[in-house]
């Protein structure tokens, strides 16, 4: 047989992009990885890759190159890089506690992996073993952009953000010091004491999460005399995400429709029906304006919205967003502005009666307020279907200079 004969056939790479969602049991959710950060980055970039309606795990080419951007990976020598984190990937393993703790299932990540020297494409696909806990999910699941962990430096931070992501419609979550110190993977050997643990990973986990992600949390101790032995993480949506931004490379000119459809999550029969029904560019427009007006909504049924938007054709109607009620005291423009005129009249007024010493410290106090005013209602908004703020809603000269600001340094707060 020729070395032509042998030689692999298979179709074009898989696109990859931060936009795609990540869907995990939350079994999984609580099982820890044993992976470092960049086999975290390739197993979640995996994960994204799988549709709604997939049966079986897919053999996904991937191209090198985008493996090391992913990888953020600055050497010249990528290439050798990638083959040696692939391979050790290959022989991970981990171990899932299964039937109420009546068994164990050990399992590696990877079924296989290729690495194509000569076409620049890793080959990989999932173990089958995995299948109950990453296809056809119907609960008990938790849902994210990729985007948010591949931004992540740590896999501390990557594991926090799972953790407490899965529990952010409870707002709060309580680890023993031990059950979090298990589910980060933290060695035994390393930071035994509770306030190396703080500084080198809460602390810095809590930073990063409220810096690059959709949620942020604070936490606070339980002590049994004067050691810590849990805490209480408070979640909540994150404020320091942008509140405007541009179309990502997903929507570049060559990407199809129906690629579109599938990788939001929309069924493949759906999404052959919404392209004879409507054609690829007004397919392709009204996904782009759910993902523009959309950075920050809860993406639990996304897919639903896209099609809604579709039908309806949300880009060409202006509808998507509900009615204003100006007489709603949180969420009207004109309240708002009255609550911000209130506001910086009343520290005005301590400015001009204070010292001249205070008056830099009052300004700050002042400013801080109104963007935490700012902040609070566009969340609001967000969660009643309003449209985003702009610039021309706000009266005061001052407080639209300060949302302008915010427009343009998204992580103030």
């Amino acid at each position: 047989m020729s070395t032509e004969q042998l030689e692999l056939d298979f179709g074009p790479p898989t696109p990859i992009s931060p936009e795609y969602i990540v869907t995990k049991s939350n079994v999984l959710i609580e099982t820890p990885l044993n992976l470092d950060l960049q086999e975290s980055r390739i197993i979640y970039t995996l994960i994204s890759l799988i549709q709604p309606d997939d049966e079986d795990f897919k053999t996904h080419h991937i191209k090198v190159k985008e493996f090391a951007d992913i990888l953020d990976l600055q050497e010249k020598n990528f290439y050798k890089k990638i083959r040696d984190v692939v391979t050790g990937l290959q022989r991970k393993q981990l171990v899932i506690r299964e039937n109420n703790g009546e068994s164990d299932l050990v399992v590696n990540w990877l079924s296989a992996s290729r690495y194509h020297h000569r076409k620049g494409l890793v080959e990989l696909e999932f173990s089958p073993q995995l299948k109950p806990y990453l296809l056809k999910l119907k609960k008990d699941f938790t849902r994210y952009k990729l985007a948010n962990v591949l931004v992540l430096k740590s896999k501390y931070s990557i594991r926090m953000y799972e953790l407490l992501k899965r529990y952010l419609n409870f707002g709060k979550r309580r680890f023993t010091i031990e059950q979090l110190r298990n589910l980060l993977e933290i060695e035994p050997d390393k930071l035994t004491h509770y306030g190396h643990m703080k500084q080198r990973v809460l602390l810095k986990t809590q930073e990063e999460l409220a810096e690059k992600t959709d949620i942020s949390f604070d936490f606070e101790e339980t002590k049994v005399g004067h050691k810590v032995v849990a805490i209480t993480c408070y979640i909540k949506q994150n404020h320091r995400k942008k509140l405007l931004q541009k179309s990502a490379e997903v929507f570049e000119s060559d990407v199809t429709a129906y690629s579109l459809l599938t990788r939001f999550g929309v069924r493949r029969a759906v999404a052959d029906e919404l392209i004879a029904n409507f054609g690829e560019e007004r397919v392709k427009a009204n996904i782009q304006y759910v993902y523009e007006t959309k950075q920050e909504a809860n993406i639990d049924n996304i897919s639903g919205y896209i099609v809604k938007a579709i039908r309806e054709d949300f880009v060409n109607n202006g509808a998507g967003y509900d009615d204003e009620d100006d007489f709603d005291f949180e969420t009207s423009i004109p309240q708002l502005n009255a609550r911000l005129r209130r506001l910086i009249e009343l520290h005005q007024e301590k400015i001009e009666a204070g010292k001249k010493s205070d008056e830099k410290r009052l300004r700050s106090e002042m400013t801080q307020e109104i963007v935490d005013e700012i902040h609070r209602t566009l969340d609001l908004r967000r969660t009643r279907n309003l449209r985003p703020l702009e610039s021309d809603d706000f009266e005061h000269p001052y407080a639209r200079d300060i949302y302008e600001y915010l427009l343009e340094h998204p992580y103030v707060v």
